[in-house]
């Protein structure tokens, strides 16, 4: 991101022009990565108008007006999708060197990218080599390559220690409000509990509470838990989200909280614009029951490589769900408005391959 704003100059206006540029290129991108599976001349009209007027959304839309990573973040994973498309469609060298550049550039636009891609290219390689061996030898290749580029992403965050802050979100607002959690994190050595607990409990990420929590961020007193942190906390934390399966899979937190899933059109990016008034009373048109309704339906006997897509997306950005929600209990919103944008996303893969499926069982 600091590279593609550089080359912007550091121009607002400019960075604004670029992010429409790539929302634009990757809108015309999906839709001419998804027209090559699609046979039937009314299929592909109606993917070409859904998939556009999708785009427009403001949830994906206004960010591009927006001076933050979400923008090229989602443009660049449209592109990725898409050049994943036209690998499997033409099976080739050139599109898989071209799929690689896309994901080498993608991965870095958010910490959490190279989480998905070694899940998104585990699932595909084992597909393969349980149905379709010869396309095994491509999807290790870029399971090769999502694990280097996993690891290098784990030393840049380390280096950068871009994992202090969100981890010292979760101890106040997930951790301490509960006496088994702290009793267990004081166990492995967090320090000044008794202090934090009495200073910072009962902060709340949605309301103006979590002002006391940004002043605790240059807060001198607490050196001895920020040195814990940058130090001990990040392996004592895995630990804690392994040992502590009801705390992962959010199984005590409550509806309100859970909510802050599903959110989109955030405050970011203010209210909606021009042609985008139109499909805020459209989207978001499918929910996750809808979704899960079209999955059912779609794997019933087939086992056809992009029908799968869908699938495998969904499976890759539900454990998505998992990863950010316990990453920074600060920033669930703002990391997982990518939720909604996905639902709809997915539900109209299945919709385009179902219609197509049936076209194909005509024939």
């Amino acid at each position: 991101m600091p590279l593609i704003y550089k080359l912007a100059k550091s121009n607002p206006d400019i960075i604004i022009i670029v992010q429409k540029c790539f929302h634009s290129l990757s809108s015309f991108f999906i839709v001419y990565a998804l027209l090559t599976l699609i046979q039937k001349g009314l299929t592909k009209y109606t993917l070409v108008i859904l998939i556009y007027f999708f785009m427009s959304w403001w949830n994906i839309l206004g960010w591009t007006i927006t001076l933050l990573s979400e923008s090229l973040s989602n443009s660049l994973m449209f592109c990725w999708i898409a050049s994943f498309i036209i690998l499997l469609k033409r099976n080739d060298n050139l599109s898989l060197g071209f799929h690689l550049i896309i994901t080498i550039i993608f991965s870095f636009t958010r910490d959490s990218w190279p989480y998905i891609l070694l899940l998104f290219y585990f699932l595909y390689s084992f597909y393969f080599y349980l149905f379709y061996l010869p396309f095994f030898k491509k999807t290790a290749l870029l399971l090769f390559a999502s694990m280097v580029i996993f690891y290098f992403q784990q030393v840049s965050a380390t280096v950068g220690q871009r994992y202090k802050l969100p981890l010292i979100n979760n101890i106040i607002l997930r951790i301490i409000p509960n006496e088994n959690y702290t009793k267990w994190f004081v166990e492995k050595g967090l320090p000044q509990a008794d202090s934090l607990k009495k200073n910072f409990n009962n902060i709340n990420a949605n309301d103006e509470s979590k002002l006391r929590l940004y002043r605790l961020y240059k807060d001198s007193t607490y050196t001895h838990f920020f040195n814990w942190v940058a130090t001990r906390g990040k392996n004592v934390y895995t630990e804690f989200l392994i040992t502590h399966p009801f705390y992962t899979l959010f199984l005590e937190e409550s509806k309100s909280n859970l909510s802050r899933i599903f959110v989109f059109n955030l405050f970011y990016t203010g209210k909606f614009k021009s042609y985008s008034i139109l499909s805020q009373f459209v989207f978001p048109i499918f929910n996750i029951v809808i979704v899960l309704l079209l999955l059912i339906i779609l794997s019933f006997k087939n086992r056809n490589a992009f029908y799968s897509l869908p699938i495998i997306l969904f499976i890759v950005f539900s454990f998505n769900v998992l990863l950010l929600y316990n990453a920074d209990a600060m920033e669930v919103e703002r990391h997982l408005y990518i939720t909604e944008i996905m639902i709809q996303f997915i539900g109209f893969l299945c919709i385009f391959n179902l219609m197509e499926k049936i076209n194909l069982i005509k024939k």
